[in-house]
């Protein structure tokens, strides 16, 4: 479940990255500067987020708070994602469009970060450094396929319905990861079902 949000989080964030400016431009009708500010200002946004839900988690660890109730969190943060994926794409407003751009679309981001916790939490010390290295492989390949699969959609002349597909079908994905990372991420219960000790060092 973690590979498969981490995928899916990675995939759209790719996407936005890539071709976000292009379809701000030849699409939403921003200028070239407008458009490259926006993205701009998206990838600042997804950074932030990271750091800022880094912070916050490591505080919740902390207080005595639980890895699952880190993935609670960020599958939420996840189906809004997902959703303001799908409004991106439906709305007709292009203030709409880059206020979703720059702030709510960027939350699935943080789903990385209870995601390589979790893999590592329910995996013996010895093969951690395997599980996360496999964990980091199936994600990363969404930034390859992602701009692949999205300049296959928008070739030719159909630019903009190839957009709409694109985030349409990446807005699914993205809201049912999160909605199951919400639900099913539960990595000190898989620990123990697997024998994993607790003070097992991260």
């Amino acid at each position: 479940m973690c590979a498969l949000a981490s995928f899916a989080a990675y995939w759209q964030t790719s996407s936005a990255l890539t071709w976000g400016a292009d379809y701000l431009r030849t699409v939403a009708g921003l200028s070239a500067t407008g458009a490259g500010l926006v993205t701009m200002g998206a990838g600042l946004t997804s950074a932030l987020v990271l750091l800022i839900f880094g912070f916050l988690a490591q505080r919740s660890r902390r207080a005595g708070g639980t890895i699952g109730q880190s993935a609670r969190w960020a599958g939420a943060a996840t189906v809004v994602a997902g959703l303001s994926v799908a409004g991106f794409a439906l709305t007709g407003s292009t203030t709409v469009k880059v206020v979703l751009a720059v702030g709510p679309t960027l939350l699935s981001a943080v789903v990385l970060v209870p995601a390589q916790a979790a893999c590592g939490r329910i995996t013996p010390p010895a093969q951690r450094g395997v599980v996360l290295g496999a964990l980091t492989f199936v994600y990363s390949l969404a930034g390859v396929l992602s701009p692949l699969v999205v300049g296959g959609l928008t070739t030719g002349a159909h630019l903009a319905s190839g957009y709409r597909t694109d985030y349409l079908l990446t807005a699914a994905p993205v809201t049912s990861a999160g909605l199951l990372t919400a639900l099913l991420v539960r990595p000190e219960r898989d620990a123990a079902r697997l024998g994993v000790s607790a003070s097992a060092p991260l």
